[in-house]
C-alpha cells in the first residue's frame, strides 16, 4: 500500500470513529424516546459500550499506523554521498566507527517532554577548515550502515557559505524522505521538529549533518530515539547546552608521515618516492593541511609534466602560495574567506595584526593589547579558536593559554589585514606598540631603577621581573617590530624607550650589527640617559658579534653622537668586556674594578652583581683562579643577601626558601657545614608546607651532605634517603644519580661498605647518569647543575 493510500486510510478510520461517536449520540435519543425506565437504561448502556469499543479500536489503530506507517511499504532513505578518499586517519576513523556502532535498541515509548532529554547519540566532529572532517565522517558512516536498517539521512548544512541552510527547510526535506505527504508537513519549525522526533522515535536511523554552522541550526534536526545517531561535522565544537551526548572528536593536523601519505595518494606514490626531498618541502609549505595537500597532489597527479620540484618552486613564495592552492572546485582562499567574512570587527582586526607580527607564541596579552580594551581578549580568542582560525595550545609550563596560527592561515590573514581601513590598522598598531613599551620598560626597571619613573604603576599582564630575560628573549623579534613600527607611526619617543629597555637584555638575545645600527639609532633623541643606553646597546651587539674594536670606538671622542664621551660605571662594564675580548686583561680588570666601586656607590645592585660576576671571569681567564673564586664568592653572598632581603620584604616565602637553600650551598662550598644547617632546615620546612616536593628534595639533599660532613651519619642517611624517595616518584634520573653518589659516600663513611657496594652496583646497572659522574661530591657541586 502506498504512503498516500495509508494516509487516506488513516483519515477514513479517524473519520469513522468520529461518526460512530455521533451515531452513539443519536442512538441514545431514539432509545429514550421509544423505551421506558430500566429498559431504556439497559439498551442505552449496551449501545454505548459497542460504540465506545469501536471508537477506541479505530483511534488506537490509526495512531499506531501514524507512528509506524513510514516503514510500511516505503523504501528506507539511503542518502550518504560517495566516500571521499581518506588517508592516514586510521586512529580517528576507528574511534568514530566504534562510537557509531554502539547503538542501543530503539524505544517506542512516549516522547520526553524536553527534546534534549532524549537518548539519541550525537557525535560532533570538529576542526579547522581543510582538515578533512567530511571525509572522515562519510568514511565512518558508510561502514556502519548495516547498524541503521531504517536508513541514513544526509544534508550539507553549508555552514561555511554565505547562506547556511535553514533548519525548517531541512526538516521539510527529512519529513518527505520519511514518507510524510506535503500537505501533512506542519508550517512552523517547532512543529516540524516535533513531527520529525515522533516519526524517528522507534527507528534505527543515522543522520549526518555535514558542515554545521551553529548549535541553533542543528538543534531542531536532532532525533530523540535511542536507536538513532546524529553525526555532526563543524569547524566549531558544537557542544553547548545538552547537544553533545558523546565526547566531541577533534580532527587535528596529520603527522608528517601521514601528510606524505595524503600527498602520495593524490600525486602518485611512485612520483613522490622519486622526489622525496621535494615532497617533504611541499608538505612543509602546506604545513600538513590535508586540503592544501589534496590540491597540490591533484595538480601533480593530472599533469605528468609537473614535477614535484617544479611544484615546490611555485610554493616557495609565501605571498603567492595561496594563489597556487586552487584546483577544480577546491580553493583554500575561498574557504578561509567565508570564515573571515563572518568574524566580528574586533576579531578581524586582532587576527590580522597578530598575523603581521613575527611568528611566535601568542597569548591573551598580545591579542588584548591590540584591542580597544584588553578585557575583549577572551571573547576574541574564543571566536578565533572556535572557527578554527587560531589553534589553542597549552603546556604545563604555560601560566596562561597560548595560541598559534597555521602558516597558510597566517598568510591569508596578512593579506586580509592590508584591506582593513588604514585608521583602524593604525589605532591597533599604536595600542600594541604602547603595550610593548610598557612591558619592556617595566622589566628593564628591575635592572635599571631609574627607568621606574617611566614604568607603569601596575605590572603589565602576568610579566615577572624574575623571568624578564626569558620573556624578552622570546619576544625579541616582536620587540624589534615594535621599535620599527613606532618610528613609522610617529611614535619616536616610545620607540627609543623600547630600544633603551632592550639594551639591558642584550646578553639574552642575539642581534646583528646591521639591526643594532637601526634599532639603537639615536635619531632625533636628545635625552642623555637614552642616548647613552642606545650607545651601550650598539657596543654590546658589536661584542656579541666578536667586534671588540668596534665596541671601543663608540666610547672614543668622535665615535659617538655624544660630543663629550664621559664613561659612566655601566659604560666601563662594556669597555672592560671589550678589553677582555682582546685578551687585554690588565685593562679589563682595571675598568671592571672601577665599575664595581662606582656601581656600589650608586647602589646599582643588579649591575654590581653583574660586574662582580664578570670580574671573576676575567681573573680566571687571566690565570688567577684564587682571585676568581674570591670575587665570585663575594658576588654570590651579595646576591643571596640582597635576594633574601627583597623576598622577605615582599613576603614571597618560596623564593625566600630557594635563596636559603643557595645560602646553605655557599656555606658547604666554603667548608662551613655547621652554618649550612639552619638555612637548609628553613628551606625544607617552607617547601614542605608549600607542597613543592622537588624543592624540598634539593634542600634535603644538601642538608644530608652537611650532616655527613659533620660526622652525623644517621641524620645524613635520613635526609639523603628522603630526597632519593622524592626523586624516585618522577622522571628524575639525573637527580637520583647525584643523591646516590652522596648516599654511597655517607654509607662508606659510616662503615656500611657492603651496603654501599650493593647500592653502587645497582645504580651502575640501572642509571646511566650515575656512571657519567664518577666521584661526584655534593659538598662541592651544585645539586641541580646540568
Amino acid at each position: 500500500m502506498s504512503v498516500q493510500a495509508q494516509t487516506r486510510r488513516k483519515r477514513l478510520l479517524l473519520g469513522s470513529a468520529t461518526a460512530l461517536a455521533a451515531v452513539g449520540g443519536m442512538t441514545g435519543d431514539l432509545i429514550f424516546t421509544e423505551l421506558k425506565d430500566e429498559w431504556a437504561l439497559g439498551a442505552f448502556g449496551g449501545a454505548a459500550a459497542v460504540v465506545a469499543g469501536l471508537t477506541a479500536f479505530l483511534y488506537r489503530h490509526s495512531a499506531d499506523d501514524l507512528a509506524v506507517s513510514v516503514r510500511a511499504g516505503l523504501e528506507e532513505p539511503h542518502q550518504l554521498p560517495a566516500e571521499k578518499l581518506l588517508v592516514g586517519r586510521e586512529a580517528l576513523s576507528s574511534s568514530l566507527i566504534e562510537r557509531l556502532r554502539d547503538v542501543p535498541a530503539p524505544t517506542s515509548g512516549t516522547l520526553p517532554a524536553n527534546p534534549s532529554a532524549g537518548q539519541c547519540a550525537v557525535t560532533v566532529v570538529h576542526g579547522a577548515a581543510g582538515t578533512g572532517k567530511t571525509a572522515l565522517a562519510l568514511h565512518a558512516a558508510h561502514r556502519v550502515k548495516e547498524h541503521y536498517p531504517d536508513g541514513q539521512l544526509y544534508v550539507d548544512l553549508r555552514g561555511g557559505t554565505a547562506t547556511p541552510r535553514d533548519s525548517g527547510e531541512v526538516l521539510e526535506r527529512f519529513l518527505r524522505n520519511l514518507g510524510t505527504a506535503q500537505e501533512d508537513i506542519p508550517r512552523s519549525v517547532d512543529d516540524r521538529a516535533t513531527r520529525f522526533r515522533s516519526l524517528t522515535n522507534a527507528m534505527r536511523l543515522l543522520i549526518v549533518l555535514d558542515n554545521a554552522h551553529s548549535t541553533e541550526q542543528i538543534q531542531p534536526l536532532l532525533p530523540v530515539g535511542a536507536g538513532c545517531s546524529a553525526l555532526v561535522t563543524s569547524r566549531r565544537n558544537l557542544s553547548a547546552g545538552n547537544i553533545t551526548r558523546r565526547h566531541p572528536l577533534k580532527v587535528e593536523l596529520p603527522a608528517e608521515d601521514q601528510a606524505l601519505e595524503i600527498l602520495s595518494a593524490y600525486a602518485g606514490r611512485e612520483r613522490v618516492a622519486a622526489e622525496p626531498a621535494a615532497a617533504l618541502d611541499i608538505v612543509q609549505f602546506c604545513d600538513r593541511l590535508p586540503l592544501a595537500l589534496r590540491i597540490v597532489g591533484g595538480k601533480i597527479g593530472t599533469r605528468e609534466d609537473l614535477t614535484l620540484r617544479r611544484m615546490r618552486a611555485r610554493l616557495v613564495d609565501e605571498q603567492a602560495r595561496l594563489q597556487e592552492l586552487v584546483f577544480e572546485d577546491d580553493s583554500l582562499h575561498a574557504c578561509l574567506s567565508l570564515i573571515h567574512r563572518d568574524l566580528p570587527d574586533s576579531a578581524r582586526q586582532a587576527f590580522g595584526l597578530m598575523s603581521s607580527l613575527p611568528v611566535g607564541r601568542l597569548t591573551d596579552w598580545h591579542v588584548g593589547r591590540s584591542l580597544p580594551s584588553p578585557a575583549m581578549a577572551g571573547g576574541v580568542c574564543d571566536e578565533l579558536v572556535g572557527v578554527g582560525l587560531m589553534e589553542a595550545r597549552r603546556s604545563p609550563d604555560d601560566a596562561e593559554p597560548s595560541y598559534g596560527l597555521h602558516d597558510l592561515v597566517r598568510v591569508f590573514a596578512r593579506e586580509q589585514y592590508k584591506s582593513l581601513p588604514p585608521d583602524e590598522r593604525r589605532s591597533a598598531e599604536q595600542r600594541l606598540v604602547g603595550a610593548y613599551r610598557e612591558a619592556v620598560v617595566y622589566l628593564a626597571a628591575g635592572r635599571a631603577p631609574e627607568l621606574g619613573t617611566g614604568a607603569p604603576d601596575e605590572r603589565p599582564g602576568d610579566l615577572e621581573r624574575e623571568t624578564a630575560g626569558s620573556w624578552v628573549a622570546a619576544e625579541s623579534e616582536r620587540i624589534q617590530w615594535a621599535i620599527t613600527r613606532a618610528r613609522r607611526l610617529g611614535m619616536e619617543p616610545e620607540g627609543a624607550e623600547i630600544a633603551e629597555g632592550l639594551t639591558y637584555f642584550l646578553d639574552d638575545v642575539n642581534l646583528t650589527q646591521d639591526s643594532a645600527r637601526w634599532l639603537f639609532d639615536q635619531g632625533a633623541e636628545q635625552r642623555t640617559r637614552v642616548v647613552r643606553s642606545l650607545r651601550r646597546g650598539r657596543a654590546l651587539v658589536a661584542l656579541g658579534n666578536q667586534l671588540p674594536d668596534a665596541a671601543l670606538e663608540l666610547f672614543l671622542p668622535g665615535g659617538s653622537p655624544d660630543p663629550v664621551v664621559t664613561l659612566t660605571a655601566r659604560d666601563r662594564m662594556v669597555v672592560a668586556r671589550a678589553h677582555a675580548a682582546k685578551s687585554d686583561y690588565p685593562a679589563a680588570l682595571d675598568h671592571m674594578t672601577r665599575a664595581v666601586g662606582e656601581l656600589r656607590a650608586e647602589n646599582d645592585l643588579w649591575h654590581v652583581q653583574a660586574s662582580l660576576d664578570k670580574l671573576g671571569e676575567f681573573q680566571r681567564w687571566r690565570g688567577q683562579p684564587e682571585k676568581a673564586e674570591e670575587s665570585q664568592r663575594e658576588d654570590a653572598w651579595s646576591s643571596a643577601q640582597a635576594a633574601l632581603g627583597l623576598f622577605r620584604q615582599l613576603g614571597d616565602d618560596m623564593w625566600y626558601a630557594h635563596t636559603q637553600r643557595d645560602v646553605g650551598l655557599l656555606h658547604l662550598r666554603q667548608g662551613r657545614p655547621d652554618e649550612a644547617l639552619a638555612p637548609l632546615t628553613e628551606a625544607i620546612e617552607v617547601t614542605r608546607r608549600a607542597g613543592d616536593a622537588y624543592a624540598e628534595a634539593m634542600a634535603r639533599h644538601l642538608r644530608g651532605v652537611a650532616h655527613r660532613e659533620l660526622g652525623q651519619p644517621a641524620r645524613a642517611r635520613s635526609d639523603l634517603e628522603a630526597a632519593l624517595a622524592i626523586y624516585q616518584g618522577g622522571a628524575y634520573d639525573w637527580n637520583r644519580a647525584v643523591v646516590l653518589h652522596d648516599l654511597i659516600r655517607a654509607l662508606r663513611t659510616d662503615g656500611a661498605s657492603d651496603e654501599a657496594d650493593r647500592m653502587e652496583s645497582s645504580a651502575i646497572a640501572t642509571n646511566p647518569a650515575f656512571v657519567r659522574m664518577p666521584g661526584r661530591d655534593g659538598a662541592r657541586a651544585i645539586p641541580d647543575e646540568d
